[in-house]
């Protein structure tokens, strides 16, 4: 009921709510070629994920342009959702994150159901998830074979859409490895692991085949993505101006919908109940996933804080919809393990409250 209520709010078929990126999609959808439109016309990064798989309904099954679009759109966040949601443990929490996913607060509706981040987020999904069965596979065929080349399949789809992802892998790389000598007390330990080959192997054929797409990619005379890479320190401050002022006035309800701080407030309120409220033990493969969303989150963070093109577009609020996921599913999952009490029972409360103030303010925009 929560994606088709989506669906039919959100998706490009439906939503009055549209701006160039979704024009370009549908029209690339519509006129597809290869190489011309392996990224969005006239740049060098976007993969058009959506353009290319879009064909098999718009031109094979033969539906319309929109709905083509939308059924191959909302596939493809259906599939990140079921892959992330699977590190869940209740029901509840599913449904919760099913919520957040598709009728997220407004601020990051449209950059999570109708932009590219929704896209990453869901193919980024989708590896972690293959990554997680590989660690709990025991030795077959479908470890050694067939897991390594999906996982190889879905990085490299990851990073063809976003290069931001990109940095999730090698956050994702680095635990494992700090994980591996921390546990065996020997930094030599990793040069007798096949996995430490196969992701080297990986980064190396993603990153390969990334910089070649980028280099036949026919980009527009006046693009300026990435003249300048890094803000300066007066950017930066700047940078955190601009953010200090936007969480001031959520806080202060200076904002065109109060829900949006109440919002805020519940989630804050949320946050300090989790990390007061005592947990039960969980398994060490998941406090190493927990471990990492909280990394990639810090160093997304800082990813933001420091790009200029963050800067020159104003610090949007679709560049921390990733941040946005990641802190829900954690959150969530440390719900999942909290020891059963009263209070326990009270955050359970607001947690259900607070989603559907999220989502009343996703609708009524």
């Amino acid at each position: 009921m929560i994606v088709i209520l989506s669906f039919l709010l959100f998706s490009a078929n439906f939503t009055p709510v549209v701006n160039s990126d979704d024009g370009v999609s549908i029209l690339m959808l519509q006129d597809f070629k290869l190489p011309r439109d392996i990224f969005f016309w006239g740049q060098d990064r976007y993969g058009s994920i959506v353009p290319l798989l879009g064909q098999l309904f718009y031109k094979v099954i033969g539906l319309p342009i929109l709905w083509a679009e939308s059924i191959t759109h909302y596939l493809i966040l259906l599939l990140g959702y079921f892959s992330l949601s699977s590190f869940l443990k209740s029901k509840l929490t599913k449904v919760v994150f099913s919520i957040i996913w598709f009728l997220p607060i407004s601020y990051f509706g449209h950059s999570l159901l109708r932009n590219v981040y929704g896209l990453e987020y869901s193919l980024f999904g989708l590896s972690v998830f293959l990554i997680n069965q590989y660690f709990l596979l025991k030795k077959s065929f479908l470890k050694k074979y067939i897991l390594p080349l999906l996982i190889l399949i879905t990085c490299l789809l990851s990073v063809w859409v976003s290069e931001l992802a990109f940095f999730s892998f090698i956050v994702l790389f680095l635990i494992f490895i700090s994980l591996k000598i921390f546990r065996e007390k020997n930094f030599k330990c990793i040069f007798k692991m096949l996995d430490f080959y196969l992701a080297i192997f990986g980064f190396v054929i993603v990153l390969s085949i990334i910089l070649f797409l980028k280099s036949i990619a026919v980009v527009d005379v006046n693009y300026i993505y990435n003249k300048q890479f890094f803000n300066s320190i007066k950017e930066i401050e700047d940078t955190l101006v601009i953010l200090k002022n936007i969480l001031k006035n959520i806080l202060i309800f200076n904002t065109p919908n109060k829900l949006s701080s109440i919002y805020a407030y519940l989630t804050l309120a949320l946050i300090l109940a989790v990390i007061y409220l005592k947990t039960e033990n969980t398994n060490e493969n998941l406090k190493n996933w927990i471990w990492f969303l909280i990394i990639d989150m810090i160093v997304l963070f800082l990813i933001i804080i420091l790009s200029h093109w963050v800067f020159l577009n104003g610090v949007a609020r679709r560049y921390f919809t990733g941040i946005y996921i990641i802190a829900w599913l954690i959150f969530l999952l440390r719900f999942d393990y909290l020891i059963a009490s009263k209070l326990k029972a009270i955050v359970k409360t607001t947690l259900i409250f607070c989603v559907l103030v999220g989502g009343e303010y996703s609708l009524r925009i």
